[in-house]
């Protein structure tokens, strides 16, 4: 093969210089071409009879080339033959090759042919030649492709199809880029449905006709075949301001491939490397109707639906394929729902919740638990059923996600409210731990519970550090009625229920640590309640708010030490104790430097009376 390659180039040479030195006329330059090429044809007939197969094909594919170099020779430098009687040759030329390849069973043969065949329009190519162009270019192409159809039929040389798959796609894209006018609309739309089946044929024909698994080259060839058409059309399509037809593209080849998938499971079942190829094509290619029909959160809605379909279909048809393109497509709506759903903002006033953006994103969330209940209630093996609990996962996240998004991004968008944002996501998280923690309860899910657990100490910590001190703004009444005391009972209330919950159980620890943060919470969020009412709104004396915070110190401590005397628990009685002591040292370290006599004679009889009432329990109970 060295040797027939460097004998072309020097024959090359020798025509070139031949040309340049005016060495014998034009015509027996050419006559001289074709009679080495017969020559060598004829060699390596010789040889093929003596069973020198390697050295018969590599004698034919060198008459092969010299022929190629001569016609392109007297069509382009000496001008002897014009460009149909060139077409004509060039065309023989190849259709020589490809039959001796399909009869002498050389693939080398069969390759080269069909890169001459290829080559061909550029060897044409001259600015008053018009082979390049339209018809006679796609009936071209379409021929040299029904050639590799028809070799198919006898050879199995996938890499000729691939070939002839490539040069293809470079000759339409170059036209459409180049060449393509407003008037060749039905032309290219014609002849590009028709290669797209053609290739469609050629990927799926090993598998339907011979029975044979497929290799690489037939699953490549099946997904970048639709692939490359959908542009084709979409190009097509857009040029001609058909934007409302775009939508049935990728519809239509979607069906097409659910067909060929069809055929190939029916017919050849072994083959399942280009089942899942064309079905995961059409699948892929579903997803793209949507976005071509519909914007925004519509998509993702759309998105969201069609994976409950896909999943319902995959079930009710038994195919796995469907049904893990319906959990494939879940993904996109995920990375929709939290990237760029939620980002979409709206250009006047609106409604917190009621909203389309908001109620599009909820029911898109709502698809997720639709999937997973079909999953469950299904006969599919566990492993398939398992998926319907990552599904709720995936649901809750999302659904704490667009609400809290929701809240910030309504309360942000207005100046004077935009702080209420840290009350109610401080609601929200709240009431959502305690549905997490109920449910999970409920169904012995303990990863519910955990998360629901831990959304409770990551609420109580932004209450406790956020909320109370840092955000001063009640909205409402000075005390108690006001939206932030509200969260802070919601989180109580919350917390609460399920440290009930969990004492009635054997976990009794995490009860004893809500207990807590609910003694905390209710302590700091009074404290604040108590002093910026009087201090801030009411616009009284600095005075008055540290004596009334000392009193409800002393209260609080108090009513902690009683519980914890008549329920005899050791943490309450230390925890009042300790606030009595924090409170004394307030007293004697900061109110009775700050108030006035009157003050001071009050809170002194006042803090009296309550530790000789605490001592008085203390000893009734018999504990001192």
């Amino acid at each position: 093969w060295i040797g027939i390659f460097v004998f072309a180039a020097g024959f090359a040479t020798f025509l070139k210089y031949a040309f340049s030195q005016g060495w014998l006329n034009e015509n027996v330059r050419i006559f001289l071409g074709f009679l080495a090429g017969f020559i060598f044809a004829g060699l390596s007939h010789h040889f093929y009879k003596r069973k020198y197969y390697a050295l018969s094909w590599g004698f034919f594919s060198l008459g092969l080339i010299l022929f190629y170099l001569t016609v392109f020779t007297a069509f382009r430098f000496y001008k002897i033959f014009n460009s149909r009687v060139s077409f004509i040759l060039f065309f023989a030329i190849t259709i020589s090759g490809m039959s001796y390849s399909v009869k002498r069973n050389s693939f080398s043969v069969g390759f080269l042919s069909l890169l001459g065949a290829f080559a061909t329009p550029l060897l044409l190519a001259d600015p008053s030649v018009q082979i390049y162009y339209e018809p006679k270019l796609f009936s071209y192409l379409l021929i040299i492709n029904l050639g590799v159809v028809y070799i198919s039929l006898f050879k199995k040389w996938r890499a000729l199809s691939f070939t002839s798959f490539i040069f293809t796609l470079i000759y339409l894209g170059g036209w459409f880029l180049e060449e393509y006018r407003h008037s060749d609309f039905k032309l290219a739309l014609s002849f590009s449905i028709i290669y797209f089946i053609v290739f469609s044929f050629i990927a799926t024909f090993y598998s339907l006709r011979r029975k044979e698994k497929s290799n690489e080259e037939d699953v490549i060839l099946a997904i970048i075949n639709p692939a490359f058409f959908f542009f084709i059309f979409y190009h097509l399509l857009i040029t001609e301001g058909m934007k409302n037809l775009l939508p049935l593209i990728p519809l239509f080849i979607s069906i097409y491939h659910f067909i060929l998938a069809f055929f190939v499971r029916k017919l050849n079942s072994k083959d399942i490397l280009l089942y899942y190829a064309l079905s995961g094509t059409s699948i892929g290619l579903l997803t793209l109707p949507i976005p071509l029909a519909v914007q925004n959160y519509w998509i993702t809605l759309s998105w969201a639906y069609e994976a409950v379909i896909l999943i319902f279909a995959g079930i009710l048809f038994k195919r796995i394929t469907i049904r893990t393109g319906g959990l494939l497509l879940y993904l996109l709506v995920i990375l929709r729902l939290i990237f760029r759903d939620p980002f979409i903002s709206y250009n006047g006033e609106y409604m917190i919740f009621l909203n389309m953006r908001f109620l599009a994103m909820f029911l898109s969330c709502l698809s997720f638990p639709t999937g997973a209940m079909l999953l469950k209630n299904s006969s599919l093996p566990e492993d398939e059923k398992n998926y319907s609990g990552y599904l709720w996962g995936i649901f809750l996240m999302l659904i704490f996600w667009i609400f809290n998004f929701e809240i910030i991004s309504y309360f942000t968008s207005k100046v004077s409210l935009k702080d209420l944002s840290l009350i109610f996501t401080s609601i929200f998280w709240s009431i959502f731990a305690l549905i997490l923690c109920q449910s999970g309860g409920k169904v012995k899910n303990q990863f519910m519970k955990t998360v629901g657990l831990a959304l409770f100490y990551i609420t109580f910590f932004k209450i406790l550090f956020i909320d109370t001190f840092i955000y001063e703004f009640h909205y409402g009444f000075p005390f108690l009625l006001n939206l932030k005391f509200l969260s802070l009972v919601i989180f109580l209330f919350s917390a609460g229920y399920i440290a009930w919950f969990y004492f009635r159980t054997e976990d009794r620890e995490v009860g004893k640590i809500l207990s807590i943060f609910i003694i905390i919470l209710l302590f700091t969020g009074m404290s604040e309640q108590v002093y910026s009412s009087v201090n801030y709104y009411w616009k009284k004396s600095q005075q008055l708010a540290l004596l009334l915070l000392s009193c409800f110190w002393v209260f609080y401590g108090f009513v902690l030490l009683l519980s914890g005397i008549i329920k005899k628990n050791i943490f309450l009685r230390v925890s009042g104790l300790s606030l009595f002591g924090i409170t004394l040292l307030k007293v004697i370290f900061v109110d009775l430097q700050s108030i006035n006599m009157l003050y001071r004679i009050f809170l002194l009889f006042g803090v009296s009376i309550i530790f000789f009432t605490s001592g008085y329990f203390y000893r009734r109970k018999g504990i001192i």
